[in-house]
């Protein structure tokens, strides 16, 4: 077996004798792979309970034994009476302590019970002794700042690792390896009322800590402005247009891009490094490309990186225009736009490559292999995420405020009432990504005063809906443009009511080399990007 730092292979072993011979077999009962030392004795206990109630439920516990039916002394070798008596004396924080501080330093630490016909081993072994991460990005700041010593941060990032992947994963070492923190020293929060405030780690190491290892985003840039170049108490306006993934979602997108040994990764939006970081440790940095349009998000990703050890290739490009190289592996944590924007993307992974990107403007992953013809065939994964769209130079374009303001403010050319209930249609996934699908560029609002919703859609072609209602009821609808926006959704909702589903997850999808994808599922079809 490979070692990975930091981590101990459990194993519970049953040995005994093969009827009609004297040959012995063993039988594994149980494994269990953790980068923490206490998870792995907790399981080494709760497997020994196991194993004892199986054989021989505790009478002590038991609602079927009478008080005259126990015993005081127990026939020995009685496998199940010493099994629970270690699992109690592990318990006692001496022994505790002690069996830790031995799988910590890099012994092996078993246990052998035995019993009437067979013996039980119970076993921990570190794989290699865990090393102590770098620290260079900390130490190079001011000697006075508080921060996290080693052992807090790494306690945190093996919790976050058990909390966002499985006990035998292959990410399960990585996430809890990466000092998450050294990555987002600054972010972006929104305060109670709604507008963002600067969080400066280094000055609140406890808020760092609880941020860095909570498996959720961290808004690093709103709009132009990136929280490393933020001045206390500045207050930037806009939407967020940069920032750390959640580990989980990392995660996830990794397991769709099925890496493996000796295969090239780019990484598509580097943000603050974390996915780049957990295939570092996985396949090694020379295998590893990371791709951003922002220039300073790859230098300062890249400087960071270089603190802990890794070293992948750092490119700065706009995927939507070229990706330099090939690949076999393209993981996107970006929403790509169908079309264009997809084309350059496809043009990098070489054949018989996969890739696993989200669809801007919708919560759908899609992911495919490769073939000769330049065709990516796969499906859309039975899984739903939300990403921040790609953007040309560094700069998002604005939201198209002057259409936002005309659906606020005026009537509309069409007013009637919705069939359905007002709902915040971004929240309502399937049905956000189908409508882009069916009406693609649909831009999205979302307000509430009191009982009273009200959704706004606009779209770059002119058009705009405005609906509002109190709570459940059916809502007046104001409606302007060549398009009739409230419609296109409506029709869309009546067909998840209607068929008690949308086609959209599981559907099979063709990526053509121009970048147009074609999803198709029963007698269903349709084109995106075309």
């Amino acid at each position: 077996m490979t070692g990975e730092p930091g981590v101990y292979w459990c194993q519970a072993l049953a040995v005994g004798l093969v009827y009609g011979t004297d040959r012995e077999m063993p039988y594994v009962l149980g494994t269990c792979r953790t980068v923490s030392p206490a998870r792995a004795l907790r399981w080494l206990r709760d497997t020994a309970l196991h194993i004892a109630d199986r054989l021989d439920p505790d009478p002590a516990r038991s609602a079927w034994v009478r008080r005259t039916m126990r015993k005081v002394r127990v026939p020995v070798p009685d496998g199940p009476a010493e099994l629970r008596v270690w699992a109690e004396e592990i318990e006692e924080p001496g022994a505790q302590r002690a069996a830790r501080a031995r799988i910590e330093g890099g012994e092996p630490l078993s246990v052998v019970v035995p019993d009437t016909g067979c013996r039980y081993t119970l076993s921990v072994w570190p794989l290699r002794a865990p090393a102590t991460p770098p620290m260079a990005a900390m130490a190079a700041m001011d000697d006075r700042t508080e921060r996290p010593n080693s052992m807090d941060w790494v306690r945190c990032a093996e919790r976050l690792a058990d909390q966002v992947t499985d006990p035998d994963s292959r990410w399960l070492a990585p996430v809890a390896r990466v000092p998450r923190h050294e990555l987002v020293p600054r972010w972006w929060d929104l305060d109670e009322a709604g507008r963002w405030v600067l969080r400066d780690g280094p000055s609140n190491p406890q808020v760092w800590a609880d941020a860095a290892y909570e498996d959720r985003a961290l808004v690093t840039r709103v709009g132009t402005l990136h929280a490393d170049h933020a001045e206390p108490g500045e207050r930037p306006e806009g939407e967020p247009t940069s920032s750390a993934t959640p580990p989980g979602l990392a995660v996830r997108m990794l397991r769709h891009g099925r890496l493996g040994d000796g295969l090239s990764l780019l990484d598509l939006g580097t943000g603050a490094g974390g996915l780049t970081a957990y295939a570092c440790l996985r396949l090694g940095d020379r295998r590893v490309t990371s791709l951003d349009v922002d220039p300073y998000v790859v230098s300062a990703a890249g400087e960071r990186l270089a603190a802990m050890g890794h070293h992948p290739t750092m490119i700065v490009a706009d995927a939507a225009e070229a990706v330099p190289g090939s690949y076999d592996r393209i993981v996107s944590t970006v929403a790509l736009t169908p079309g264009p924007g997809l084309r350059a993307v496809v043009g990098a992974l070489a054949p018989g490559g996969r890739i696993a990107a989200p669809l801007a403007r919708t919560s759908l992953i899609v992911t495919g292999w490769k073939h000769r013809d330049g065709d990516v065939v796969g499906h859309v994964e039975r899984d739903m995420a939300g990403f921040m769209p790609t953007r040309s130079g560094i700069h998002h374009p604005p939201a198209h405020a002057e259409l936002f303001a005309l659906a606020r403010e005026t009537d509309g050319e069409v007013i009637g009432t919705g069939r359905y209930p007002v709902v915040d249609v971004a929240s309502a996934r399937e049905v956000r990504s189908l409508l882009e699908v069916t009406t693609p560029g649909v831009e999205l609002d979302y307000a509430t005063d009191g009982r009273t919703r009200t959704a706004y859609l606009v779209h770059p072609d002119g058009s705009w809906a405005r609906a509002s209602a109190e709570d459940s009821e059916p809502p007046t609808v104001h409606q302007s443009g060549p398009r009739r926006l409230w419609d296109a959704l409506e029709r869309v909702r009546n067909r998840l009511n209607a068929e008690g589903g949308l086609p959209l997850l599981g559907a099979r999808v063709r990526i053509t080399p121009d970048g147009v994808c074609h999803l198709s599922r029963g007698r269903w079809r349709a084109s995106m990007g075309a």
